[in-house]
């Protein structure tokens, strides 16, 4: 989401109106110079953060090149914990997380992806768009 959008939701629109109730609110609390200004330090540091952060994705999202998307979901797989290391660590979680494998494992077996790839179905296929005595063929292949 735009830090703008965010800052509107939480009903701060400007910069000025963002130092103003920074300020304020730190003032009602009665504090030292010393803690105030650690805070507001660390209120603009968190939102430069935010900021550069958002920049960053919005980079990212602009990206459309397939081997950066490859090399990006490769680079998030490295980081992801193996299923032993989470077996050790959380067995509960490790078990969600076998089913949620197996799962897409079984979709992905169900769905056309891995259906009319051999040489002799594609052939057929090719064959029924000329031949019209063919296209019983081609709609048996299409039910698989």
């Amino acid at each position: 989401k735009d830090f703008s959008v965010l800052l509107d939701k939480y009903g701060m629109g400007s910069e000025k109106e963002i130092k103003e109730k920074e300020k304020q609110a730190l003032e009602d609390e009665n504090i030292t110079e010393e803690v105030r200004d650690d805070r507001v330090k660390q209120l603009r540091k968190t939102r430069s953060l935010m900021f550069y952060h958002e920049i960053k994705l919005k980079r990212i999202k602009k990206i459309k090149s397939r081997t950066y998307r490859k090399l990006a979901k490769k680079r998030k797989e490295k980081q992801k914990l193996s299923l032993a290391e989470l077996e050790e660590l959380d067995p509960d979680l490790a078990e969600a997380e076998k089913k949620k494998i197996e799962a897409k494992r079984i979709q992905e077996r169900m769905s056309l992806r891995h259906k009319n790839t051999s040489k002799w179905v594609k052939r057929q296929l090719k064959l029924a768009k000329n031949n019209p005595a063919l296209r019983g063929v081609q709609q048996a292949i299409g039910q698989q």
